[in-house]
C-alpha cells in the first residue's frame, strides 16, 4: 500500500513539472523568388548545373542571422518585418528574413566578382541555438560563373 501511495504522490508531483506548448496565432510562410529583374539585366539564377561552356568564378554564400531584441512592454505592438516570440516569461522581437535583399546581395557579390550567373543556387533554412531557443537562419549559396558564348 505504501508503494502504491508513493507512486501516486510521485505522479502528482511530476505532473506539475510537465512543459507545455505556448499558444500562438497561425501564420503562413510562403516562398517564391522572382528573378525577372535579373534576367532582364542579363544575369542568370538557376538551381541547376549550367551545361554550356563557362568559367568558374567562385562560390558565393550569404547567411542571414536575425536580429533578436527583448521588449519590456506588456502586449507589445507588432512591428513590420518582425515576429513576436514568447520565451518563458519574456517577449522578443525576432527579425524575419528579407529574401529579396538576400538575392540582391547574391547578385551584387557575384557581379562584383565578374560573374553573369549563379548556378546551383539554393536557399536553405538552418537553426542556431540561442540559450535554448532555436533561431531560424537562412543560407543562400551558389556557384558564380561567367558564361562563354560559343
Amino acid at each position: 500500500m505504501k508503494k502504491i501511495l508513493s507512486v501516486i504522490i510521485l505522479a502528482i508531483a511530476l505532473s506539475g513539472c510537465v512543459a507545455s506548448l505556448a499558444e500562438w496565432n497561425s501564420d503562413y510562410l510562403t516562398s517564391g523568388y522572382d528573378f525577372r529583374e535579373y534576367t532582364e539585366r542579363g544575369f542568370l539564377f538557376t538551381p541547376e548545373t549550367y551545361t554550356e561552356s563557362y568559367d568558374a568564378i567562385g562560390l558565393v554564400e550569404i547567411t542571414f542571422i536575425p536580429n533578436i531584441r527583448r521588449t519590456q512592454q506588456q502586449n507589445p505592438p507588432r512591428l513590420e518585418g518582425y515576429r513576436l516570440i514568447e520565451f518563458g516569461s519574456d517577449v522578443y522581437y525576432v527579425e524575419l528574413p528579407d529574401t529579396e535583399r538576400l538575392i540582391e546581395e547574391m547578385f551584387e557579390v557575384a557581379s562584383d566578382m565578374g560573374a553573369d550567373a549563379l548556378t546551383r543556387f539554393s536557399i536553405d533554412g538552418e537553426t542556431l541555438n540561442n540559450n535554448g531557443f532555436q533561431v531560424s537562419t537562412i543560407k543562400v549559396s551558389g556557384l558564380a560563373i561567367k558564361r562563354l558564348s560559343e
